[in-house]
């Protein structure tokens, strides 16, 4: 009998397995690129809703009104400055704390005073669910018995 008659099939098995190993490196390629994108999908709208949030707490900072009669501020995208399909929920910005500016006596009635401010801003993305709430801090100059 001949070597080749002996094999009966062995080639065929081996590159049977081959081509099964191969499918499976496919099958899980694949799928690590498929989560791979849904990860950076979801980074993406992670920092898109950081981004708008921090712009709608920049609008508010922007203007003394925000601190003079303190109001809660609803942003929806427009698509400029926060993207379509994502909300913006500003609260009220909150007085924490109030001291005499600095060169300025405690007691002296007109005397600025340096006020702390604490401003939430909660975002949500309609389209991908995400969402953040972003906190900042701000210090303003104002007059004295502005902070309620």
């Amino acid at each position: 009998m001949s070597p080749l008659q002996s094999q009966k099939g062995a080639a065929l098995v081996v590159a049977m397995l081959m081509l099964a190993v191969l499918a499976l490196l496919g099958v899980t390629s694949v799928n690590n690129s498929t989560m791979n994108l849904r990860v950076t999908q979801n980074l993406q709208a992670r920092q898109d809703v950081e981004a708008a949030a921090q712009n709608a707490i920049e609008q508010v900072i922007s203007s003394i009104a925000s601190f003079n009669t303190p109001t809660a501020l609803t942003v929806n995208g427009d698509g400029t400055a926060i993207p379509v399909g994502t909300n913006v929920v500003v609260d009220a910005p909150v007085c924490t704390e109030a001291r005499p500016s600095e060169g300025y006596s405690a007691t002296f009635t007109l005397a600025p005073e340096d006020t702390h401010w604490d401003v939430v801003a909660n975002a949500t993305d309609t389209v991908t669910a995400a969402r953040t709430t972003l906190r900042q801090g701000v210090v303003i100059v104002m007059p004295a018995g502005s902070c309620p």
